[in-house]
């Protein structure tokens, strides 16, 4: 920032030579020698193509027209800076006294061109690059101070700009920005005293005010760290800072205060950056942030004690985000009260077919729209969340603890703690942005009650149970169809006492009627219990046990958890016996899309049950019949002997007491019947 003192320097050679003019020397000599002098001291060319008009009385002074600085050489032939009209004016006796009081300086209708190069050169770091005039003689005298030399002191009573242009670009960066109808004012003095500058204009074309207190204006020039209050008005939203600040290397330490209205998208927009698509909840209509701030020579951002609101939502906590790095890496410790959140999307056709899930429109099927996941490469994370509850459209949990690690597009979600319906979730979430799309999850929960989730969820309302819930699944797919068509995974589920609303399963067994659907109905059970596998988006289970008062049942089939529809056959059995035999077993098929399933009566199962029973009955009383003719023959089984052995333990005997008495008749033949 040493560039100031240096243009402070010309500036006062400008007023000096205004004197000269006064003695009659032609203005384009003057001109020349401000010029030759600004070159000296700056490397740059000065040309004034209009008007010198000195002032002698009351004060020193000098009025410039269409005056331009050259850029440098790199940067472009344009010049760095042009001005309609420039004044200058010197309080006399100050001047004769040693010291420089400016007592005024006003420049009208100005243009200033800042650029960075890709190498990181700047063209405002201006120094003196001409080779010193050939007639010049080293005498081994001192060389002469510049006006602003050491010993001098530099005031200034009152600076304006008036309709300027500032332009900077950034090359390695690609951005650039333009800064228009800038009024600015401000005084210095004391150079080692404290500063105020105001200044209103637009940035990019949106309305940009300022109002900037520097407690010590030579340390900041001198790229020390100074005392700052700032108060900046920026396209809807407002920032403050109260602290210190330093631009060798740049620096800052204090408090910082935001706050923007209707969301961040104008702010990015005027500084040519993209702006986040922000939802509900998460600052899209207000933001507003309080915290302690400190920027070191890393850049790396630190915010503690903070204090954020984001459309209602309140969170407290510590902020780190680093700038070195391939990309920005943010670590965050934040606890909240009641969070909201927007409702993720949900698939339709869910419904439960009740009242309540038949009042909510239905879609046909998930939603193929492509699921954009870019935002997870804009940063890498490190966060940790706690809640009091969180709400997502019509779901809600209550306390919960989070931690979401994010790492070059891949995101892994670790929820600690989640109470959720009269229960708790434990388990883990994937999402790999990385060459697409892919997800997994590996949940547990525990006494989760089922018929708030599933309306939240799904809009079915027909099951009151407490549930036990294991979860694995893996899937991919650029949409949420897509990724439910190819899921794959495996899991188990357990219920306790509760009720099925809409089916009374006992009274279509008692009538073998499937009418016993609908309003009113209802089945109360005791438990069930399940295990499954997912592939291709297909669950499949196959030992659903079912218990109830009177009524047992078992079950298998599939659920198509792409196409929303099952295919289920449940047995269940009416009337058992205590060991649980018997009873009347009526076979139930349950087949359709899950928001509208249909149900029926297995008639061709029931006939093979029914023919197995008659067959049943055949078998016994032919084993009766048996058994009689076996008594009738005096074949009597031994114990743990069945009847077929008794018989041929009975021929083997009879055989035997045969062939006894043949071999006796033959050998009394042989012996003369003696």
């Amino acid at each position: 920032m040493r560039w100031i003192l240096r243009i402070l320097g010309v500036v006062v050679t400008l007023v000096l030579a205004a004197v000269i003019v006064v003695a009659l020397i032609p203005t384009e000599r003057v001109a020349a020698l401000a010029a030759g002098e600004f070159r000296k001291l700056t490397g740059r060319a000065l040309t004034i193509e209009g008007d010198v008009r000195p002032q002698l009385w009351p004060e020193l002074g000098v009025s410039l027209t269409d005056v331009a600085v050259a850029d440098a050489d790199w940067a472009g032939p344009d010049p760095m800076f042009t001005a309609k009209a420039l004044s200058v004016s010197l309080d006399i006796g100050a001047l004769m006294s040693g010291d420089i009081r400016i007592t005024g300086i006003t420049v009208e209708e100005s243009a200033l061109r800042l650029v960075r190069a890709a190498d990181g050169r700047a063209n405002w770091e201006i120094g003196a690059q001409a080779a010193p005039p050939a007639a010049a003689v080293d005498d081994g005298a001192a060389p002469t101070a510049a006006p602003a030399g050491p010993g001098r002191r530099i005031t200034l009573d009152s600076a304006r700009l008036v309709a300027a242009e500032i332009l900077y670009e950034d090359r390695a960066a690609g951005q650039s920005y333009r800064l228009s109808d800038l009024d600015l004012e401000t005084a210095v003095p004391d150079i080692d005293g404290p500063v105020s500058v105001g200044l209103a204009g637009q940035l990019n074309n949106a309305p940009l005010a300022a109002e900037i207190d520097i407690a010590r204006l030579s340390d900041l020039l001198d790229g020390r760290i100074a005392g700052i209050a700032a108060n900046v008005d920026f396209a809807g939203a407002r920032l403050q800072f109260d602290g210190r600040a330093g631009g060798a290397p740049v620096s800052a330490e204090g408090r910082i205060a935001f706050e923007g209205q209707d969301g961040l998208a104008d702010v990015f927009a005027a500084l040519d950056l993209p702006a986040p698509a922000l939802p509900e909840g998460a600052g899209r209509d207000r933001l507003v942030l309080a915290a302690g701030v400190t920027y070191d020579a890393s850049g790396t951002l630190y915010l503690r004690d903070l204090a954020l609101e984001a459309d209602g939502n309140r969170i407290t906590g510590a902020l780190d985000l680093a700038l070195d790095g391939p990309r920005p890496r943010l670590t965050a410790d934040l606890s909240a009260g009641a969070l909201r959140l927007p409702a993720a999307a949900s698939g339709g056709g869910a419904g439960g077919g009740s009242g309540t899930a038949a009042e909510a429109p239905q879609a046909a099927g998930w939603p193929a729209d492509p699921i954009d996941v870019s935002a997870l490469g804009l940063l890498d994370a490190t966060l940790a969340l706690r809640a009091e509850s969180v709400a997502a459209g019509p779901v809600t949990i209550g306390s919960t603890r989070l931690l979401a690690r994010l790492e070059d597009r891949r995101l892994v979600l670790e929820i600690a703690e989640m109470a959720a319906y009269g229960g708790g979730v434990s388990g883990q979430v994937v999402v790999n942005g990385r060459g697409g799309l892919s997800a997994s999850t590996d949940l547990t929960a525990n006494g989760v009650r089922l018929q708030p989730l599933l309306t939240a969820f799904a809009g079915y309302d027909r099951l009151l149970a407490a549930a036990d819930l294991r979860l694995k699944t893996l899937s991919s797919g650029p949409s949420v169809d897509a990724l439910m068509r190819n899921l794959s995974g495996e899991g188990s589920l357990a219920l306790g006492q509760g009720e099925l609303r809409g089916l009374d399963l006992a009274g279509m067994i008692r009538n073998l009627d499937p009418g016993y659907v609908g309003e009113g109905q209802k089945t109360i059970f005791d438990s069930v219990t399940a295990s499954y596998t997912i592939a291709g988006g297909i669950l499949t289970n196959s030992d659903l046990a079912f218990s109830a008062p009177l009524l047992v049942a078992e079950g298998r089939g599939e659920v198509d958890l792409g196409n929303q529809s099952l295919d289920y056959r449940l047995i269940p059995t009416a009337l058992p016996g205590a060991d649980g035999t018997g009873g009347l077993r009526v076979p139930l098929m349950i087949a359709g899309p899950w928001s509208k399933p249909r149900f029926g009566l297995d008639l061709e199962g029931l006939a093979d049950q029914r023919l197995q029973v008659e067959e049943e009955k055949i078998r016994e009383r032919a084993g009766e019949l048996l058994q009689q003719k076996a008594e009738d023959l005096g074949i009597t089984p031994e114990a743990g002997e069945s009847l077929e052995d008794a018989a041929r333990r009975k021929l083997e005997d009879r055989a035997e007491e045969t062939l006894e008495r043949e071999a006796e008749k033959l050998l009394r033949g042989l012996l003369g019947g003696n």
